[in-house]
C-alpha cells in the first residue's frame, strides 16, 4: 500500500469518530423552537431595519436563559426501553430568564411565552424535533408518523395507532388529546386544552 494513503485513511477516521460523538442539545433546539415561534410584530417605533435572521436569533440565545424538565416515559418495552425502540425523549419548559435588564423593545423582540407548559419530542438519533405542546404549531401527528414508521422499520411489524396510545405515555403529555384534537377539520382548543397556544390569552368562564 503506498504510505500516502496512510495520513487519509487516519483523517477520515478521525473524522468519523468526530461526527459519531456529536450530541443532541436539547436545550439549544428549545430555544430556536421558541425564537421560531414568535410572530413578527408591527409596533410604533420599531426600526423597521430590524430583519429576524441568524443574528437576531444570535442575540435572543445569548440573553435568554432556559430550564428544561425531562419527562418520563412509560409504557410496553417494546416501545420504550428496547434496544429496538424509537429512540425519543422529551422536554418541558420548567422556567425562563433573561441575562440581563431588558429595555422595552428587546422584552418585545426576546419575549418567551409558556413556562411550565411548551413541550417538545427529540429524536435522539437524527436529532428531528417535534412540538408537541405550547407552541403557535402542533407536530403530533408527524411525530406519530415517524414513531411508527420507525418502529415498524426495527421490528418489522406495523404499529396501530390505538395500540400506541394505550402503551406508550408521557409525563404532562395527553397523546389521546393531541390525537383525536388535531384530526378535526377545526381546531378545538376549549374542547381540547392540549392545543392551547401558551400565548393565547387566558379564558375566564
Amino acid at each position: 500500500m503506498n504510505v500516502k494513503i496512510y495520513p487519509i485513511i487516519i483523517l477520515l477516521f478521525n473524522s468519523f469518530v468526530s461526527f459519531s460523538q456529536i450530541k443532541t442539545d436539547a436545550t439549544s433546539i428549545f430555544k430556536m423552537q421558541l425564537f421560531l415561534d414568535n410572530k413578527n410584530l408591527i409596533l410604533t417605533g420599531l426600526d423597521t431595519a430590524i430583519i429576524r435572521d441568524d443574528s437576531l436569533y444570535n442575540s435572543f440565545s445569548d440573553v435568554v436563559n432556559l430550564k428544561l424538565d425531562t419527562l418520563e416515559i412509560k409504557g410496553n418495552y417494546y416501545l420504550t426501553k428496547s434496544s429496538l425502540s424509537p429512540k425519543y425523549k422529551f422536554f418541558q419548559l420548567k422556567e425562563h430568564s433573561y441575562r440581563k435588564a431588558l429595555n422595552e423593545l428587546e422584552m418585545h423582540l426576546y419575549r418567551v411565552f409558556g413556562d411550565t407548559f411548551c413541550s417538545i419530542a427529540i429524536n435522539q438519533e437524527t436529532g428531528k424535533c417535534y412540538r408537541l405542546l405550547g407552541f403557535n404549531t402542533n407536530d403530533f401527528l408527524s411525530f406519530l408518523a415517524d414513531f411508527r414508521e420507525e418502529y415498524r422499520e426495527k421490528q418489522e411489524k406495523k404499529l396501530g395507532v390505538s395500540y400506541f396510545l394505550k402503551n406508550y405515555s408521557v409525563n404532562n403529555i395527553d397523546f389521546y388529546c393531541l390525537n383525536k384534537g388535531l384530526k378535526r377539520h377545526k381546531v378545538d382548543r376549549k374542547k381540547y386544552p392540549c392545543l392551547v397556544r401558551a400565548s393565547d390569552p387566558i379564558w375566564v368562564e
